[in-house]
């Protein structure tokens, strides 16, 4: 199993590395949405993704990421409700 990680904020991109590192799963971090889908094949099992990324990148990612790899199971983190129902 690998996870990739997606957060502009590289604090945010550490804070997943080193609890997931902890539990002994193996990972990769992006801080894009371009960088994560040059990443997304073929390893890559979950995606844990920032929605409040600049541009509205992080929402985008989840569209593109449903679109092209329905079955890939998208964690989404953020504290904006609208952005959290649009990635649904």
């Amino acid at each position: 199993m690998q996870i990739l990680v997606v957060a502009d904020s590289e604090p945010m991109r550490r804070l997943y590395a080193n609890v997931l590192a902890d539990e002994g799963i193996d990972m990769v971090t992006a801080a894009s949405k371009d960088e994560a889908l040059t990443l997304i094949e073929p390893a890559v099992t979950l995606v844990i993704t920032d929605l409040e990324m600049d541009g509205g990148a992080g929402l985008e990612l989840v569209r593109v990421l449903r679109s092209g790899h329905p079955e890939l199971p998208i964690i989404c983190m953020g504290s904006d409700p609208y952005l959290l129902s649009q990635a649904s």
